[in-house]
């Protein structure tokens, strides 16, 4: 239900925003890390399977920049199979949103899982949600990067931060992230490195065949679904 889950993002997710902040002030500043000598690199994006598409050549830029470095992906588990699909990712965890205990267990055991992973950078790329910049503060004990978005209160949980700017498109939004972190995006912008898999090449075969569709066809493709 994304009417239960955006009013419990936004009720519940700012007030525990802010004491987050809080309590990282208590228990240690925060710092920004050396990039340069990044060896273990967390990138977070639950919402949209679009939207993971469209982190890949920022992502492809980071694992260009750092080629020293392990690229991991947390995400959503209804966006593990796009994100299986590229060598970019060292290890995906997921969190399944099947229901709200299946959420809280599988959420909490890789917040703790993640924290001890001792990532040397943390680049949230939701560009809204409260939930993430949380994770983010508690994984991410040395740099943590993500967007400042006007009135969203969540930009204070990061140690630097880009602007969020709705008028440009999303991959140029998202490779700002990289440039930030020191990753070189030039050329990469149009680039989503997805390798097409000979099992998924036969389904989509099958699946045109039984639609009519021949290979000298035109084809055009329409998706109308939105949030």
């Amino acid at each position: 239900n994304w009417k239960v889950i955006r009013w419990v993002d936004i009720y519940l997710g700012i007030p525990l925003a802010y004491l987050v902040f809080c309590l990282k002030g208590i228990v240690g500043a925060r710092f920004d890390a050396d990039t340069a000598g990044c060896r273990k690199i967390l990138l977070v994006k639950f919402w949209g399977l679009g939207n993971v598409v469209m982190l890949l050549p920022a992502a492809k830029a980071l694992k260009e920049s750092y080629p020293g470095a392990t690229i991991d992906l947390l995400t959503l588990s209804s966006n593990k199979d796009i994100s299986s699909v590229t060598d970019i990712f060292q290890d995906i965890y997921t969190i399944n949103t099947d229901n709200p205990a299946i959420f809280i267990c599988t959420a909490l055991r890789h917040l703790i899982g993640l924290k001890n992973n001792k990532y040397d950078l943390v680049i949230d790329f939701e560009q809204f949600a409260r939930f993430s910049s949380v994770f983010c503060a508690f994984i991410g004990e040395k740099e943590r990067i993500g967007f400042n978005t006007p009135h969203q209160h969540r930009h204070f949980l990061y140690t630097r931060t880009v602007v969020y700017d709705d008028s440009v498109h999303v991959v140029s939004a998202f490779c700002g992230l990289a440039q930030l972190a020191g990753a070189d995006n030039r050329g990469n912008a149009a680039v989503a490195p997805i390798l097409c898999r000979e099992a998924d090449l036969g389904r989509m075969n099958r699946l045109l065949r039984e639609l009519g569709v021949e290979k000298h066809d035109f084809l055009v493709l329409l998706h109308a679904g939105t949030s």
